[in-house]
């Protein structure tokens, strides 16, 4: 079974294309705006790398944050496009769980950072182990030992492991980097979780504030 993954809630646009479990292709390019300009090329890419066409795909897996308030809305409205036009099933995964790829064997507490600079840093949060998942929740970087205690690992991408290193030197951590092949990989060994739906994730409310009328 073909999955086409989907990841644009990061500072990047992605996609990558699994055949049971394995990479056939992927392509990101870093970016903070512009996914709706980029993506279907990035896709178009992979696909043609690849040798994939639409009647070899038979699901997308889209990340549907939290993240990138643009990003997220980019990646989930084009993802269910294609396959609404395709007749194809969508899927939604987390950042955090695409984070993590594989249902874990032990409980693993999955963190990105979410605000950067302190005093008010803190994290996006999820625990998720072989059989549960739990929703992410945003998390003060000042309160996460009750999380982290909990669970076996700590899996972070790499600006994530530099604040942790400085609030809590003496836990291991797990690096792991975000990828749409993660998105696409934890939707193939996501059968025995409810599928999420391939809508957007904030977790909290935007940080956007609304365009002054002109009038």
């Amino acid at each position: 079974m073909v999955t086409l993954g989907i990841h644009t809630a990061g500072p990047f646009c992605g996609a990558a294309l699994l055949e049971q479990g394995i990479t056939l292709c992927e392509h990101s390019e870093p970016m903070k705006r512009g996914h709706d300009q980029r993506l279907p090329m990035v896709v178009s890419e992979v696909m043609s790398v690849a040798g994939v066409s639409f009647s070899d795909v038979k699901q997308i897996a889209v990340c549907v944050g939290p993240g990138s308030f643009t990003g997220i809305r980019v990646g989930v409205a084009f993802a269910r496009g294609l396959a609404l036009a395709n007749k194809l099933t969508a899927i939604g995964v987390s950042s955090l769980e695409a984070l993590v790829g594989t249902p874990p064997s032990l409980p693993t507490l999955a963190l990105i950072p979410a605000r950067l600079r302190p005093p008010d840093q803190s994290f996006w949060a999820q625990i998720v182990t072989q059989d549960s998942v739990y929703e992410p929740m945003e998390v003060d970087a000042d309160k996460l030992s009750d999380l982290v205690d909990s669970v076996a690992e700590i899996a972070t991408p790499p600006e994530g492991a530099e604040i942790l290193a400085s609030i809590m030197p003496e836990k291991a951590l797990s690096i792991r980097y975000p990828k749409a092949s993660g998105v696409a990989l934890w939707a193939v060994h996501q059968s025995s979780f409810t599928p999420r739906l391939p809508s957007p994730l904030y977790v909290r409310e935007p940080d956007a504030t609304p365009a002054r009328s002109l009038a």
